[in-house]
C-alpha cells in the first residue's frame, strides 16, 4: 500500500493501539521498503481529513481505467500464479490475451474454468 488510514481517532485508546501496532509491525513485514505513511483521521471531528484528501490526490494513479482492463489484469495475474510462464504464454499466444479470452466468457469464474479446459485439452 501507499498509505494506511486509521479512522475513528476521536476514540483515543483503540485508535492509538491500532496506530502503534501497525507502525511497529511494518518494519517486520517490509524491512527493506521505504517508509509508508500512517494517517489518523476522524469523521466526527474532521481530524486529518484535509490532509488525507491532499495526500490521496498526490498518489500515483493506476493505468487500469475500465472494468475490462481490471478484469484482464487480474485474470493475467491468476494465470501467472496458477500456471506460471507456461500459462501466461498460452494465454497470450494461443488465446490472444486476457482481453480477448474474457470477451468469450460471461463471468470471471467461467473464464477460469474454461481456461483450465483449454490449457489441458
Amino acid at each position: 500500500p501507499d498509505l494506511f488510514i486509521i479512522n475513528k481517532c476521536d476514540e483515543a485508546d483503540a485508535a492509538k493501539k491500532s496506530y502503534h501496532a501497525l507502525k511497529s509491525s511494518l518494519g517486520f513485514v517490509r524491512p527493506d521498503e521505504n517508509h509508508i505513511d500512517i494517517m489518523q483521521t476522524s469523521a466526527i471531528s474532521g481530524l486529518g481529513l484535509d490532509e488525507l484528501v491532499e495526500r490521496v490526490s498526490q498518489l500515483p494513479q493506476g493505468k487500469l481505467t475500465s472494468i475490462q482492463d481490471k478484469e484482464a489484469h487480474f485474470f493475467e495475474k491468476w494465470v501467472e500464479e496458477e500456471f506460471g510462464r507456461w500459462g501466461s504464454k498460452a494465454l497470450l499466444q494461443e488465446l490472444q490475451g486476457a482481453h480477448e479470452f474474457l470477451k468469450l466468457n460471461p463471468s470471471f469464474d467461467e473464464a477460469q474454468t474454461r481456461f483450465k479446459k483449454v490449457l489441458f485439452a
